[in-house]
């Protein structure tokens, strides 16, 4: 698991804007003042730092507070892409499963149907 001060020591997080960027060469893909990271599959950014891969957002998390989440680091807008702090909370495994995008299009139907009701 990296330390805060390795994080520091090779990543820049920016609150405001969510973005990530390299402060030192680690890899032929992790270039100096570049942004770190690339999409998974499902939409979140992944960063490996000395071999191991992280989620953008839980090291936006660590690298603000100084801390692990202690379970997950979810995106309250349900857009992975935007790990703006403003946009990440501390949640429980259930309380991320209720902010899928599955719940919320359901959510939306509901809402919808109650005005036509």
């Amino acid at each position: 698991m990296i330390t805060h001060a390795r994080l520091t020591e090779v990543l820049r997080y920016e609150p405001a804007t969510g973005e990530v960027w390299w402060l030192r060469r680690l890899s032929p893909s992790a270039k100096f003042d570049r942004p770190a990271g690339r999409r998974t599959a499902r939409g979140y950014v992944e960063i490996r730092v000395d071999g191991r891969a992280y989620r953008a957002s839980r090291l936006a998390w660590f690298y603000v507070h100084r801390r692990w989440p202690s379970d997950y680091v979810d995106h309250v807008n349900g857009c992975t892409r935007d790990d703006r702090l403003a946009n990440l909370r501390e949640a429980t495994p259930t309380q991320n499963v209720l902010n899928t995008k599955y719940k919320k299009a359901a959510l939306e139907r509901d809402r919808a149907f109650a005005r036509l009701s």
